[in-house]
């Protein structure tokens, strides 16, 4: 993780998981699920608006931190990243 914030990836065009509000803000399931995630971990969090594309070369670089998105897994994401699994 930075030190400065959470870093976390997603496209905010995917309602009602990823999206803006009318100001441009995030919000949706998956802002919300960032947001507390960085209150765990007692980190500011800051959302990156990220091409869906983009997520993975992104968290590869370390542009971000982690992808909170509405990502399938698939065996050719699965051989890239870890996913976990839903409780």
């Amino acid at each position: 993780m930075s030190s400065t914030s959470l870093k976390v990836g997603m496209e905010l065009a995917y309602p009602p998981f990823e999206m803006q509000d009318p100001r441009g803000n995030p919000m949706g399931v998956s802002v919300d699920l960032a947001k507390a995630l960085a209150g765990y971990l007692h980190e500011p969090l800051t959302i990156e608006n990220i091409p869906f594309s983009g997520l993975i070369p992104a968290l590869k670089t370390g542009k971000i931190d982690a992808i909170i998105s509405s990502m399938t897994e698939t065996p050719e994401r699965r051989s890239r990243l870890i996913f976990r699994i839903p409780i």
